[in-house]
């Protein structure tokens, strides 16, 4: 609560949402990596299916993140 997204750190020192931009980007990229790690480890065609899809969406999220965080730092 203190330095996450919105936290009383970001209130009172820095740019809330560029930090929520940031701290999103980071999750999405995690997101994205491990299943990615999950589609490789799974055998069932489905679940490999789905976890695929799961990585092209986080990383697709994390894309757009990206673009948002330098659109609101040109605004800055």
């Amino acid at each position: 609560w203190f330095f996450g997204c919105g936290g009383l750190f970001s209130r009172l020192f820095g740019n809330p949402a560029a930090d929520c931009l940031q701290e999103s980007y980071k999750e999405t990229l995690n997101a994205a990596h491990f299943s990615a790690h999950v589609a490789g480890m799974v055998h069932t065609r489905s679940v490999k299916g789905w976890a695929r899809q799961m990585a092209s969406r986080s990383a697709e999220a994390s894309d757009f993140l990206k673009i948002a965080a330098d659109e609101n730092n040109a605004f800055q």
